[in-house]
């Protein structure tokens, strides 16, 4: 160290130059400062990658917004929203949506939907397919329908044995049309199901009791046929 006014060298200890009697102006250090400066920088960079961070992950979140969605979104959430619509081109989006999310009842309208007599035989057999898939997914309106078809074999191969087990089974859940069809067909004595009087009025009573449109008039019909008053 040297006396700024005679350029002596002096020791760091000393107040005043020993040469001269200068007074010596000492520099203290700043390292608090420096330190200072260095955090807020570090934590500017800090700031920085974790507002990158976020717009990454913001971004990322939008472009599988539709992912998102299609993952969170039911079968059912899908049908009712097929339903309710009036954009038809939405309504069949949805209806597809919710059959690819394996929904009995969209799988049952879906086929439906593809077995009209105007369509192809190869559209046909695809709507009897997954109406297949919804009467073994355990819905009973499906399995009734399955079963006519098998019975009557006018789209896919005809199967009576097996088309009256599904109606049964329809008919065993509650649905009227099936009942109905299966008391129709106990008292024909249709090939396949041997002629029963009893289980006729059962199935065809069942029928009636749902108000299932002319179930109540072929029981009256039986009843009358089979009166002994007639005999």
């Amino acid at each position: 160290m040297y006396c700024s006014d005679c350029g002596t060298k002096i020791e760091n200890e000393v107040e005043k130059c020993p040469n001269c009697g200068a007074e010596i102006l000492k520099q203290t250090p700043q390292p608090q400062k420096i330190e200072k400066n260095t955090s807020q920088k570090k934590n500017k960079k800090r700031l920085i990658r974790i507002g990158g961070g976020i717009v990454a992950v913001v971004l990322i979140v939008i472009l599988l917004l539709p992912s998102i969605t299609y993952m969170c979104t039911s079968g059912e959430q899908y049908y009712q929203m097929a339903k309710t619509t009036e954009d038809q081109e939405k309504s069949e989006e949805y209806l597809e949506c919710a059959v690819k999310k394996g929904f009995p009842e969209a799988m049952f309208a879906y086929g439906i939907r593809n077995i009209k007599e105007e369509y192809p035989r190869e559209k046909q057999i695809e709507g009897v397919e997954w109406i297949r898939k919804s009467a073994e997914a355990g819905y009973p309106p499906a399995q009734g329908v399955y079963g006519i078809t098998l019975i009557y074999g006018s789209i896919i191969p005809k199967n009576v044995s097996e088309g009256y087990k599904w109606l049964e089974i329809s008919a065993n859940n509650g649905v009227g049309e099936s009942q109905k069809q299966l008391g129709i067909a106990y008292f024909q004595g249709n090939v396949g199901v041997p002629f029963d009087l009893e289980k006729a009025k059962y199935w065809l009573g069942r029928a009636a009791e749902q108000n299932t449109d002319g179930a109540a008039d072929m029981l009256d019909y039986i009843n009358y046929l089979t009166s002994p008053s007639r005999h």
